[in-house]
């Protein structure tokens, strides 16, 4: 029994396969040199047939006629395409496919050439994640259950969800498809009587089909217009929906995002053909990424291409693009290609395109792409728009045309991005309420480190809430965020920051230059631009003071912790408990290099001996204030006292 069932699934599936397997049963007794040698030609000829027929409705998404999308992982489908694959697969349904892909619409399309009679979850909810779906209908679209099944999902989808449907008629009058009556009807009473199906089942197909119809589509019959005017037509209905969902979902659940999205578009200048190159400047964990995607997903079907990078995540994005742009099967016969040639710049500038180079961390990274950047007027398609996203304001310096600063997120949003992550759908305690003000106080807009902390806390006490806010720049995913650009500075800067973190947030930059211009011998003016570039510190243009935000003064406090497990032993102290028990202990060692004190912290005095700072060798910087602020500075033989 289980072979038979065996051979009748082959036969199935693949009949030709079948008749042969039942030849071979038939005739192995007889088998000789000729029939295997007959056998194997008939074999291979048939599955080069095959090949060769179907070879060009793989899904290729390098092949070089359409371009194809570099974008953010966790896209969904735009469209949705239910069609009779036998008959519009190889025709009309294919090249509809190509012209939506053309426009960077991303379509599914299903390339199964047997189907059964039962969808697929995975193909269910594929329907129900698209944004909108095409239904093509032909005269044998009823015939098949697994067309219906679909068309079913997508009402259903429309009656839950608002999915929107556009539907078209292919060589079939839309009278036909809602009545089902003519050559349509025929092709659904056979399915009836085949199939065998419930009442319910087919009311349910003939309202589908009927709500259909009565939807406003597109209809070719006959001759009445190029089949190639027909598609564009319907290419151009699926723009103009796309582009009115994208206008009012793109920032769903993205609190604060909206006016950040709309700053960049405004900087883009979207309906000028300027090929414009827009810089999104911040510190890590800002969301700099975030409005990439949105921008780049509410745009998308503006261009005719799409290119979306990640310079800290990918390698070799030259070819990564060229391949986006020409097609591997191009690229693999060119051989070796720069953004120099003009076989490159040729084609691109016929495009117009939408760009985003993610993460950019240095110039040099950006280098090789200079002269596609600098040359933006010739050598991209009129209209063309690049987004650039640094931590480093001097990446984006002479080559973007516009900067915009991403700053944390305002109180409200804050709050309630926390409390989404956090609550889900519950109603805060009063305590938890407290926490969450001061949470958003304390990460300042942070988004990242919103989400994470916000995510890890769900379901927690109010005893877990407390001792996480305590510990949150020591997080894996904040800290890798944060700490990126500390480690992209040279030692001095480092130590510069570190310095700054210590002893003079808070002071006037003049202030704090002058004294850092001391300790290191030099001017340190470019350092402090550059700390200022990379979003590690910030300075008010009115009346600049150094400013840094919370969590990367604690990322700092933590740099300096892990010297030691001993205070006395490292390189920085300003905590109060730390330093009364350096200098009452005379714990310090010659590690410490400068030691602050906030006195109205202290609780009573300082007792002090004599040798507190005898083995503090290293010492450089000593500041205790209350009401007055005293700073000595230690260089060589001179102590220097600085008010």
């Amino acid at each position: 029994m289980n072979k038979t069932r065996n051979f009748q699934e082959v036969n199935v599936f693949y009949p030709a396969t079948g008749v042969l397997l039942l030849f071979l049963r038939l005739f192995l007794h007889k088998t000789t040199a000729v029939f295997l040698l007959f056998l194997s030609i008939f074999l291979f000829v048939y599955i080069w047939r095959f090949i060769i027929r179907n070879r060009h409705i793989s899904p290729s998404p390098s092949t070089p006629s359409t371009l194809t999308t570099a974008q953010p992982q966790g896209m969904k489908y735009d469209v949705f395409l239910s069609f009779r694959g036998e008959d519009t697969r190889f025709d009309f349904t294919s090249h509809l496919y190509a012209a939506l892909n053309r426009k960077q619409i991303l379509t599914f399309i299903d390339y199964q050439l047997v189907r059964g009679d039962e969808i697929s979850a995975s193909l269910l909810r594929t329907i129900e994640e698209a944004k909108l779906s095409v239904i093509v209908f032909s005269e044998n679209y009823a015939s098949s259950k697994w067309c219906l099944e679909e068309l079913a999902k997508i009402f259903e989808c429309r009656k839950n969800n608002g999915q929107i449907v556009i539907p078209v008629f292919y060589q079939v009058d839309p009278f036909h498809v809602r009545n089902q009556t003519g050559r349509f009807g025929d092709a659904f009473a056979r399915l009836i009587k085949k199939k065998a199906l419930t009442m319910d089942k087919v009311q349910s197909f003939r309202d589908a089909l009927t709500d259909a119809a009565n939807l406003s589509g597109c209809t070719l019959l006959g001759n009445s217009e190029l089949e190639s005017e027909f598609i564009e037509k319907i290419v151009g209905d699926v723009l103009e929906k796309l582009h009115v969902m994208s206008s009012s979902h793109t920032t769903t659940g993205l609190f604060g995002i909206d006016v950040r999205v709309s700053k960049v578009e405004s900087l883009l200048n979207m309906e000028s053909p300027d090929v414009l190159i827009v810089g999104i400047w911040g510190m890590g964990g800002i969301g700099k990424t975030t409005i990439a995607e949105a921008v780049c997903s509410k745009v998308r079907s503006r261009f005719e291409g799409i290119f979306f990078a990640n310079f800290r995540q990918q390698s070799d994005l030259r070819r990564s693009f060229l391949s986006w742009l020409l097609g591997q099967e191009t690229l693999n016969t060119m051989g070796f290609l720069s953004f120099r040639d003009s076989f490159v710049w040729e084609r691109l500038r016929r495009i117009k395109v939408f760009i985003v180079l993610d993460d950019v961390y240095n110039s040099t990274a950006l280098e090789e792409w200079r002269d596609l950047l600098d040359g933006r007027n010739s050598s991209f398609g009129p209209g063309s728009k690049v987004l650039i996203t640094s931590r480093d304001k001097q990446v984006l310096s002479n080559v973007v045309d516009e900067t915009y600063k991403v700053g944390g997120l305002n109180y409200e949003d804050a709050i309630q991005l926390f409390s989404s992550k956090a609550l889900k759908n519950c109603i805060p305690t009063i305590d938890q309420r407290d926490l969450i003000k001061q949470i958003a106080w304390h990460v300042q807009g942070n988004p990242l480190a919103l989400k994470v902390l916000g995510s890890s806390l769900y379901g927690k006490s109010i005893k877990e809430w407390r001792s996480a806010l305590n510990k949150l720049a020591q997080d894996p995913q904040i800290k890798k965020a944060l700490i990126i650009s500390y480690e992209g500075l040279d030692s001095e800067q480092q130590s510069i920051f570190l310095d700054i973190a210590h002893f003079f947030i808070g002071r006037g930059q003049d202030e704090a230059t002058g004294i850092l211009d001391r300790l290191y011998g030099r001017s340190v003016t470019f350092d402090i631009s550059t700390l200022i570039d990379k979003c590690l510190i910030t300075s008010n243009d009115f009346y600049p003071r150094l400013e840094m935000h919370d969590l990367l003064r604690e990322m700092a406090f933590n740099i300096v912790r892990a010297e030691s497990d001993f205070p006395g032993e490292r390189s920085r102290l300003c905590h109060p408990p730390d330093v009364v028990q350096v200098l009452e202990e005379n714990k310090g060692t010659q590690k410490i290099k400068g030691i602050s004190l906030d006195m109205s912290e202290l609780s009573r005095d300082i007792q002090l001996k004599s040798n507190a700072f005898a083995t503090m060798y290293g010492l450089r910087f000593l500041d205790f204030y209350h009401n007055i602020r005293c700073t000595f500075l230690l260089l060589a033989s001179n102590i220097f006292v600085m008010s």
